[in-house]
């Protein structure tokens, strides 16, 4: 425990002009040679943290405060994942260091894989406050997986302590660990944009040098209590680059700034029961009894890699905290669609009420709300919906949500428990906006045997690059939808 301790480091971002702190965390030394694995909402120059200067302060004593010794930069990074990667380039002073002239650092190893499991026992270790405090290392269990489209089933791991005592925002960046020492994942909380309601923050020093310590001085953030951790898996590719010397182009650079032509907003929420592709399989107006399985998808739009949401769930009422997913960084991009859930894990019986945040304000004008419990119903659904070009035989081929622009896009689907008569509905979009003209709505007709049904959409014009949609509805209810791009 001791090595993981002393591998365990308070990070301060400051402004070089007048060295006022603008934001903290903790970080995690990963190699011999000054690496360290943290969150990037905290070390990486933006908005809310428009520092330039990282101050690393090393655990000498691991009953003690830490000790500033250093500089870093930002070496790796990837704003939405909220990860980053520094590098101890400089002592406290501002002189350059050679790689091969800092003594040999204590250093964590990370996981080669996953290899925790629901209810296992990790320590979590980080610092409990500005830096004045020994510390932190609770023992805890991982009491679920959130999923998310930012990385699968495991996008998130969730965690409490044994004795459910709070883990406080400063230890963000801080490292999870399992029984045998090794790193799992990075204790994440993102305070939300200043200004806002839940904005967690603390005035700390005189910023703006008036002799007095006050409401006039700056608000350095905090988040708040942390719950959940970044598998190490998001984090591996970050470590190999920068261990030689390569810098990952698909990450974003340490500074960003992405502008949007709007306010963050999400809408049309449904639930599905699995995600094939990143889409869903179909929508869902209740689940059975014993169902392990259950996602809520929404659309957004105007996101930034600042934008900070939540997921609030309830359960009959009370709030359920291992579906739930605190205050963290937006990871998907400007506009599309998102989910978040999980699998594998059994559901009690109940009416399950999501409540989606953005930048610590409801953004649903009611919670996506399903009732889960009683038979599974066999009711008329369609499912699967995917894309492609037909050939001359009349098969559907192509890559499933990626197609080239030409004159006809064709969908394929699957279709369970239709009746003859019934009612169903197509509707194709193109950039978020209904194609009027494609809507077509007709009495469903008996195919057989033949559990699959074929539609097209031939726009004026042929199909122009951008996003499309197909929505799929049974008497006027929204049964599947699927997305692809030419």
């Amino acid at each position: 425990m001791d090595r993981l301790k002393r591998a365990t480091v308070f990070i301060t971002q400051v402004e070089s002009e007048n060295l006022t702190t603008t934001c903290i965390g903790t970080g995690t030394l990963v190699s011999y040679d000054g690496l360290i694995l943290t969150n990037a909402h905290h070390s990486v120059l933006s908005d809310s943290c428009p520092g330039d200067i990282l101050f690393v302060s090393l655990t000498l004593t691991v009953d003690e405060a830490p000790v500033p010794k250093y500089r870093a930069e930002v070496v790796q990074s990837d704003i939405g994942l909220d990860l980053a990667l520094l590098r101890i380039t400089q002592d406290f002073d501002g002189r350059l260091l050679e790689r091969d002239s800092l003594p040999i650092l204590p250093f964590v190893t990370l996981a080669s894989e996953l290899s925790v499991g629901i209810d296992d026992t990790v320590t979590m270790i980080g610092y409990p406050d500005i830096g004045n405090s020994p510390l932190n290392s609770p023992r805890g269990t991982l009491t679920s997986f959130v999923a998310e489209r930012s990385g699968g089933d495991q996008s998130w791991l969730k965690v409490l302590t044994a004795g459910a005592e709070s883990i406080p925002g400063t230890m963000s960046g801080g490292g999870v660990f399992s029984r045998d020492g090794e790193m799992v994942g990075v204790l994440t909380s993102a305070p939300t944009p200043s200004g806002t309601s839940s904005t967690d923050c603390a005035i700390i020093e005189d910023s703006n040098v008036d002799g007095f310590i006050n409401n006039n001085d700056r608000c350095v953030p905090l988040g708040g209590f942390i719950s959940v951790a970044r598998s190490v898996e998001f984090a591996r590719p970050l470590v190999q680059a920068a261990a030689l010397d390569l810098r990952v182009t698909s990450l974003t650079t340490p500074s960003f700034n992405v502008q949007t032509q709007g306010t963050p907003s999400i809408s049309t929420p449904f639930f599905a029961p699995a995600v094939v592709n990143n889409q869903p399989t179909t929508v869902l107006r209740s689940a059975p009894a014993g169902t392990d399985s259950l996602f809520l998808f929404f659309d957004y739009r105007n996101m930034t890699p600042e934008t900070v949401y939540e997921v609030r769930v309830t359960v009959d009422g009370i709030p359920n905290e291992a579906l739930s997913l605190p205050p963290v960084r937006w990871s998907g991009g400007t506009n599309g669609l998102w989910y978040i859930g999980s699998a594998g894990q059994t559901r009690p019986n109940g009416r399950y009420e999501f409540r989606v945040f953005v930048d610590g304000e409801l953004a649903m004008d009611a919670p996506a709300a399903i009732d889960v419990g009683g038979p599974a119903l066999e009711q008329p659904q369609f499912a699967n919906v995917t894309f492609g070009l037909l050939d001359q035989n009349g098969n559907l081929g192509g890559s499933g949500y990626v197609l080239p622009t030409g004159n006809t896009a064709t969908a394929r689907f699957i279709h369970r428990n239709m009746t003859p008569g019934q009612s169903w509905t197509s509707i194709w979009s193109f950039n978020g906006q209904r194609i009027t003209a494609s809507q077509v709505t007709s009495a469903w007709q008996d195919t057989g045997d033949i559990n699959t049904t074929i539609t097209n959409l031939q726009p004026a014009g042929g199909l122009q690059p951008g996003n499309y949609r197909l929505e799929l509805f049974i008497d006027n209810s929204l049964s599947a939808l699927g997305d692809f791009i030419v």
